[in-house]
């Protein structure tokens, strides 16, 4: 069924981006209302567009985590002791950098790098979504703290055919401690040691992923936890890694979302990358997280 065809059956629209990737849906609540004719509206226009927003949503968490639960099946809990998850569900974290008491209340150092959310666990989250509850706004009354997104599907597909015969068939470790030392290299970690502890430190997975679900070829490595490709000499390793990751910050294969207050965002975490923009400090700043399980890359 065609995008136009299943809007047709509700007042839904939606609006691409008119970039690489990214769409407006208008017309539906994420909330407990939401039939299953609307639900499909928003995964056709997710897997279609790989970013989808829904703008002025009144969402509790209980109703962030059903929608999410409804869309593809909330994994558990990852294990990880973190102070900021949102009460009555460990599964969700706060995204913020508001203190309280002289103690942050979220997660402040997220997304400073180009990234896929949990891949270097066994099964990462093949969907994420984030609920704005408060957006800082600068004097000339523009929003701060932009969200942009890369199309790792559309990067792929524009690599010359000479890398892709390189990549093809082979595995990137995608290491979390390899992630926090960026991190720590470029000053930039502020997160405390207890939630720097995960049972799952590395993974080998594809470097050219195949999408679960549309069966389209993505590029999946990242400039975060993308460590070394395996059966390459160490130096090409390092080298074509870095020409991947500058492939992938190209322009042209990017959205950027500006944000308001009562935005819900769900994007593919497969098919994309993100990285936030950190202009609005000391500006108040809160978004409530929380992902889908995933399947095993292939």
């Amino acid at each position: 069924m065609s995008e136009a065809d299943l809007a047709a059956k509700e007042s839904v629209a939606v609006a691409p981006s008119g970039a690489a990737l990214g769409a407006y849906v208008s017309g539906l609540d994420a909330g407990p209302g939401l039939s299953e004719r609307g639900l499909m509206h928003i995964r056709d226009a997710l897997l279609r567009h790989s970013v989808v927003i829904l703008r002025d949503q009144t969402l509790t968490p209980d109703d962030q985590f059903a929608f999410m639960d409804r869309l593809y099946g909330m994994r558990p809990p990852l294990g990880i002791a973190t102070p900021f998850a949102v009460g009555g569900h460990p599964e969700m974290q706060k995204i913020s950098n508001i203190t309280k008491h002289g103690k942050p209340i979220g997660i402040n150092d997220a997304g400073l790098m180009w990234h896929t959310d949990t891949c270097s666990f066994p099964m990462p989250e093949l969907f994420v979504s984030l609920y704005s509850l408060e957006i800082p706004f600068g004097e000339d009354g523009e929003a701060l703290g932009n969200t942009r997104w890369t199309s790792a599907i559309a990067a792929y597909e524009a690599l010359p055919e000479a890398i892709k015969q390189e990549l093809a068939g082979k595995r990137v470790s995608q290491n979390y401690g390899f992630h926090i030392e960026q991190m720590r290299s470029r000053g930039i970690l502020t997160r405390g040691k207890d939630i720097q502890k995960t049972d799952n430190m590395a993974q080998l997975h594809p470097a050219v992923r195949t999408h679960p679900i549309t069966g389209r070829k993505l590029l999946y490595v990242n400039e975060s936890y993308s460590e070394w490709l395996e059966g390459i000499e160490p130096e090409r390793s390092r080298t074509l890694l870095e020409q991947l990751w500058a492939h992938l910050a190209e322009e042209r294969f990017h959205f950027t979302h500006s944000w308001r207050k009562g935005d819900f965002v769900i994007w593919d975490n497969a098919a994309t990358q993100h990285i936030g923009t950190f202009d609005y400090d000391p500006l108040p700043r809160l978004l409530h997280r929380c992902g889908s399980d995933g399947p095993v890359p292939e």
